[in-house]
This record gives C-alpha cells, structure tokens and sequence, in this order.
C-alpha cells in the first residue's frame, strides 16, 4: 500500500495542513526542526508528494467534488441541490463532503478527492483558523491541474475561481432597512471571526451607520458562528444591552434569536426588530416571517460548476462571478420613533 502524507502525519505527530505545507515548500511560520523531522519522516517512509498528481489528467473522471461546511445549514444545502442539478445536467457525477467547519477536514477531502481522480473541486471553505489551510489545498490542486472553484467564501488565488455574492452590500442593504426605520442602537450578531464573508457584512453594518451618523459599537457585536444555538445566546445579551433590532448574519442565528425573544415574550417586531440573512425557505412560514437578505443560491450553484467546465475546457482567463444581493421584507421589522 501507498505511503500517504497521513502516515507522514501520524508518524511526526504533526497535522495533515503543517506536513503539506512543508512538503510542497509553502512559505510558513513553520520551524526548522519541524520541517527537518517532517521531512526526515517522508525520507525514510519513501513518501513521494507528487504521487497522487501523477497520471491524473488521464485517469480523470466525469465526477466533481463539494466541499461544504454545514450541510444541516440550508443556504449550503440549497447550493448543494444546485450543483448537484447542474452536474447531472452536464453528465457529471458529485461527491459531497461535509467539512462541519473543520478546516482540517477541508484538507483531508481534498486528499481523498484526488485520490478519487476527482476532475474539479469547489471548496466552500471551513471558516475554523482563518483559512489557513488554504494555501495548502490550492497548491496540492494546483500541483495536480484540479481545477478548484472557491464558492461563497472568497480567497485570493492565481490559480482558483471565486463565484460568491456582495457581502458587503448585503450587511449594508440590512443595516440600512432598520435605520431608515428609526433604529439607533442595532446589534450585529456576526459570523465566525476571520471569514471573508462574515467581515464583509460586517463592514455593510458599519458603513450603514456612518451614513446615517450613528456611532459604531463593537459593545453591540457579538460574535456567533452561523448556528442556531449561537443566535439564541447571543441574541439574549444584546437585548439585554437594550437594542430595538437586531441584524443576524445568517437565517439560521436568527432563528436563534427568535426563540430567545420568544422565551422573554418579546414581541417581534413590536418590541425587537429582525433581521436575516440569505432568505432560506423556512423564513418566510415564520409565525412572524423574517426579512432577510437574500443570495442567489442557484445562480451561485450553476455558476460554479459552470466555471469547473470552462477550466476543464482549458478556456483562457476566467474570471470570478461576484452576485449582488437583495433585501427580502416580510413583517419582522418595523418603524420607530427616535
């Protein structure tokens, strides 16, 4: 059996991200007498980095792979069924991979995709250490000529696609519905800090309140990571610092946020403005329904797989396809008075 970086993992005692950074030269913090000892290991075991990349492209199949990071979180289930259509449409089969916002998973998938001579990858990323990992995922893909798609989170590459929509217009069009109704103090329950996604809606929020004057409070951002159960708690201590509305960066944290307005009969959106993001479909069949932020998740979807074949077709500078969003008003916020 083939020696895999995993055995050169297990056998330094170091992750499977830390040896393939070391392996393919990747410029990192990393210490030399890790390297040394990481690369002593692949020596002795007679590890070959580039064993997986050879012979590829002629044994590829008509499979693609998606890796996503919460396939409980209907936003990525509803681009799920969207890649899915799509690659049935074109004759392609898919893996999907659930990361559960395990950045090391993210690596580990993409390992075993390859392993499968997977023809084209889109990774929507793990937000768990800031993406750190990623440079290693696109420079083993990139090693193998896989071509890889980056979607809804956005990362900087030579070599990648990104297919995603405006954040930051999106947290901006949400901020900016409930101070044009009258709300000053909004909270803002965030994303998983580091996320490219999560920081540009949060940088919408902001700009929403400097154009109506209004003070930014990071005392009013809290930080979640997209589940419900964060809504819930988070949801709590803003009302407790007295907010009349609050933007949640995802459907499924203020749903979170509804069931603790709920518990402190709170009413929404008598006492407690609302507001979403990314309009999933229970949303709207809500004893309140929500207005939220909608994403074009089957735009998205097509388009992503649409950007995997124009790569595998060898087609000349492709670009990243960026989606803007739109504010969908339904009956969870409401004007007040200063």
């Amino acid at each position: 059996m083939a020696i895999t970086i995993k055995d050169v993992a297990r056998e330094t005692g170091c992750s499977i991200t830390t040896v393939s950074l070391v392996l393919n030269k990747k410029e990192t913090r990393i210490s030399q007498k890790t390297r040394d000892r990481i690369i002593e290991t692949a020596q002795r075991l007679a590890y070959h980095p580039n064993q997986i990349a050879a012979g590829l492209a002629s044994r590829r199949t008509r499979t693609l792979g998606l890796v996503m990071p919460d396939i409980t979180n209907s936003f990525f289930a509803n681009i799920a069924g969207s890649v899915e259509a799509e690659c049935e449409k074109r004759g392609y089969s898919l893996f999907l991979c659930n990361s559960n916002e395990d950045s090391a998973k993210d690596v580990d998938y993409i390992y075993n995709l390859m392993n499968q001579n997977i023809a084209g990858i889109m990774l929507i990323m793990a937000s768990g250490n800031g993406g750190g990992h990623i440079p290693c995922c696109t420079g083993l893909l990139a090693e193998a000529n896989v071509p890889l798609v980056f979607v809804d989170r956005f990362w900087p590459s030579s070599t990648a696609v990104n297919v995603y929509s405006d954040n930051e217009a999106g947290g901006y069009l949400a901020a900016r519905a409930l101070l044009e109704r009258g709300h000053r103090r909004i909270g803002f329950i965030s994303g998983t800090n580091g996320t490219a996604s999560s920081n540009q809606r949060l940088y919408g929020y902001i700009r929403a309140l400097q154009e109506y004057g209004v003070p930014f409070s990071s005392d009013l951002v809290a930080e979640g990571n997209y589940k419900t159960e964060t809504g819930y708690l988070l949801g709590g201590k803003l009302m407790d610092k007295g907010v009349t509305a609050i933007f949640a960066a995802n459907d499924m944290m203020a749903l979170g946020v509804y069931r603790q307005a709920a518990e402190r009969k709170i009413s929404i959106p008598g006492d407690l403005s609302v507001i979403g993001y990314d309009n999933v479909a229970f949303t709207e069949f809500l004893s309140v329904p929500l207005t939220t932020v909608e994403q074009p998740t089957t735009e998205i979807g097509i388009t992503a797989v649409t950007k995997i074949m124009a790569m595998l077709n060898g087609e000349a500078d492709i670009k990243d396809e960026i989606f803007l969003p739109k504010l969908i008003e339904r009956e969870s916020i409401k004007n007040i008075d200063n």
